[in-house]
């Protein structure tokens, strides 16, 4: 009999990684040399920290959340470029202390180059009614 199992816990972790910490390779250039930086804040949770040793090097992401504000910091490998994504949900973002402007979509992109990084911006509370 052989068990599954296997892989629904790697389902769980690269849902963590990917989905919560927030950093996924980019398929356009795979093998960590582009690292796609995009997380989903979880308030209930209240911080997350996550790393991955790639061939491109270390890569670190870690957020936290307090009084509705977010701190996201990520570290790009020397052997690699990031792409910070955040979605029209998180507002007034900023990198590096610098003010970021969503795009069209509301979207913010934004080329990270390799160190060390950090994006900050709040969390749009839903309204009921």
């Amino acid at each position: 009999m052989n068990s599954y199992n296997h892989y629904a816990y790697g389902a769980v972790c690269q849902w963590l990684l990917e989905g919560v910490a927030g950093f996924r390779p980019d398929p356009e250039l795979p093998g960590f040399r582009r690292i796609v930086f995009e997380p989903t804040i979880l308030p209930a949770l209240g911080f997350v920290q996550a790393s991955h040793d790639s061939a491109a090097g270390r890569i670190e992401a870690a957020w936290k959340v307090v009084d509705g504000a977010v701190d996201y910091s990520v570290t790009v490998p020397d052997a690699a470029e990031g792409l910070l994504v955040l979605g029209p949900s998180y507002a007034d973002p900023s990198l590096d202390s610098e003010s970021l402007t969503p795009e069209a979509d509301g979207f913010v992109r934004r080329r990270l180059t390799p160190g060390r990084h950090q994006a900050a911006f709040g969390l749009q509370m839903p309204t009921n009614g």
